[in-house]
């Protein structure tokens, strides 16, 4: 496995821990194209969960969709955090 920071040669081995990938459809930051998110999200092995925001730019959802932003976040949270006494 490579760590020099290519994330499509590291996703694969994320697993069993859980990954969300939270994107904005109109991202046009071109080091991070919604096409790589897609790209990602399909090398990832399960668990794992997207959310494409209708928009928000370059890390702009949790302001542009706040309310879904937190709700998705918190029942992903909620859903792959098992609290251990």
């Amino acid at each position: 496995m490579r760590s020099d920071g290519h994330p499509l040669d590291t996703i694969s081995h994320v697993s069993p821990r859980a990954v969300m990938f939270i994107h904005s459809a109109d991202d046009a930051n071109t080091t991070t194209p919604l096409s790589g998110e897609h790209q990602l999200y399909a090398a990832a092995k399960s668990p794992k969960e997207q959310w494409i925001a209708p928009n928000g730019g370059h890390s702009g959802a949790f302001y542009a969709h706040n309310e879904e932003y937190t709700y998705r976040v918190l029942t992903f949270f909620a859903t792959y955090l098992k609290r251990t006494r």
